[in-house]
């Protein structure tokens, strides 16, 4: 029973061969997936960082505006209340 014939010898090293191949793949990508996953990972923490900042922005030019806004109002108000004032309390554009 130690002899083996030519072709057990054979099939033998082909399964081997084979066995010896498909480990090396499922290795290889087990450590692509996690590199994969690594790198998504990466990436989309990238893009939810770029999006919160083009956000943050665009929440503080609209403050900017409505601020630039309020102020022109107000100072838009004031004029009418200095000349309301000037002019005793009398709308100077009304007829009397």
């Amino acid at each position: 029973m130690n002899r083996l014939t030519i072709r057990s010898r054979m099939l033998v090293m082909g399964i081997g061969g084979i066995l010896s191949t498909v480990l090396v793949l499922v290795s290889v990508a087990v450590w692509q997936t996690g590199d994969l996953a690594s790198l998504a990972r990466r990436q989309s923490d990238e893009l939810i960082g770029d999006q919160l900042d083009t956000a943050a922005r665009g929440v503080t030019n609209l403050i900017a505006a409505q601020a630039e806004a309020v102020t022109l109002q107000v100072g838009n108000n004031l004029q009418v209340a200095r000349r309301l004032a000037r002019d005793g309390g009398r709308d100077s554009g009304a007829q009397a």
